[in-house]
């Protein structure tokens, strides 16, 4: 008896698919170095201000178990909205790398620097998945 042996198919021959990446959240101090990118604390930095990201709780209201919250200051006051060197209080989703502004609208930040780092934050810890599948979550419970 004869057996022929079926050759693979071009899809057989294609590369071997990419392990699936589970998604990992971000810590703490990679959500720190997010805020230290945004705009407001870019140009503080040009005015010779040292950053501080303060991890801030602002209660059992909001979502903590979802983003990170901080208070960003910079130790220059110039330049800041009330000249004494606060530059605002942020929330940073650990499964999107958004950054959000408590106290703004639109509350999502962007911005070039902020952009780069996102993208690979979002590429090390496996988040693009949970980009297109983003939901707005609320900051409050």
């Amino acid at each position: 008896m004869l057996v022929v042996a079926e050759l693979p198919t071009s899809k057989a021959l294609a590369a071997p698919a990419k392990a699936a990446c589970p998604a990992v959240a971000l810590n703490e101090n990679e959500a720190a170095r997010e805020l230290r990118l945004l705009p407001k604390a870019l140009k503080a930095k040009t005015l010779g201000g040292k950053l501080f990201a303060v991890p801030w709780k602002p209660g059992a209201g909001f979502r903590d178990d979802i983003f990170y919250m901080f208070m960003l200051q910079s130790s220059v006051g110039s330049g800041t909205p009330l000249g004494n060197g606060m530059l605002g209080y942020y929330g940073v989703n650990k499964w999107t790398a958004d950054v959000v502004q408590l106290d703004a609208e639109p509350p999502f930040i962007s911005g070039r620097a902020l952009k780069r780092y996102q993208a690979k934050v979002r590429s090390v810890h496996c988040l693009e998945g949970q980009i297109s599948n983003r939901r707005l979550d609320r900051l409050e419970r």
